[in-house]
């Protein structure tokens, strides 16, 4: 029995983890095209995702007290709440990443923009091979996603100092320099966002924390206090 409400489970997290990335991908749309009914899309998916998260999460506490899974099963059920709430807080990045968008609609594209583009690939190529490192129960995959995030975070420092000499330079388009800025901030934490799911999938299948720059065992920490 436990193995149907898994496969539930299995298909509402991916479900919802494509909604997530049209929700990116329309966002996207929306900044570098111009594309307001792309946003308006992004704004209607954000409730089905809502609905969504809080199903996932009833099924998984379900599991949890019916069937009280222990080792494996248990890191999967951890692991799927975890994610299904960082889905849930990318999707609300979309939705700011939007916000944005609609304000820059009235200005004109400067280089900044190109460089955005950089970041918002990143980013997403970090988000798919976050969530396929999940679905595939790959470590080795997950461990690729963490290895691109300081990418990310370089092109956010340039796009941020960028965005402040245009601001400095051009009174005039201050509001597109804070939007620029805003767009930025989203995408770093999306990337950081799917960096965790990342490492939940390392936990998940070798039981390993990988946190704040440690690879460490379950137990690891308590086995050192045992051992002073």
């Amino acid at each position: 029995m436990i193995e149907k409400k898994m496969a539930e489970i299995n298909a509402k997290i991916f479900i919802q983890a494509k909604t997530v990335e049209s929700m990116l991908n329309l966002a996207l749309k929306g900044v570098f095209n111009r594309d307001s009914e792309a946003c308006q899309k992004v704004l209607e998916m954000e409730k089905s995702v809502n609905r969504m998260e809080i199903d996932i999460d009833e099924l998984c506490t379900t599991v949890l007290a019916l069937y009280q899974p222990e080792a494996a099963p248990l890191r999967k059920i951890i692991t799927i709440l975890k994610n299904n709430n960082d889905l849930e807080r990318i999707g609300d990045h979309a939705v700011n990443i939007c916000e944005s968008a609609a304000e820059l609609k009235t200005f004109e594209k400067k280089d900044v923009y190109q460089l955005l583009h950089d970041m918002s690939d990143s980013a997403l190529l970090m988000f798919s091979k976050a969530f396929l490192s999940f679905m595939k129960e790959d470590p080795a995959l997950a461990r690729d996603v963490c290895s691109i995030d300081d990418s990310v975070d370089e092109i956010e420092m340039i796009i941020l100092k960028r965005s402040l000499d245009v601001m400095a330079s051009e009174p005039g388009l201050a509001l597109y320099g804070y939007h620029m800025i805003r767009i930025a901030q989203n995408l770093e934490r999306i990337a950081d966002l799917s960096t965790n799911m990342a490492e939940e999938t390392v936990f998940m299948k070798e039981g390993r924390i990988l946190r704040h720059g440690k690879d460490e065992s379950l137990g690891a920490k308590k086995e050192k206090k045992n051992n002073i």
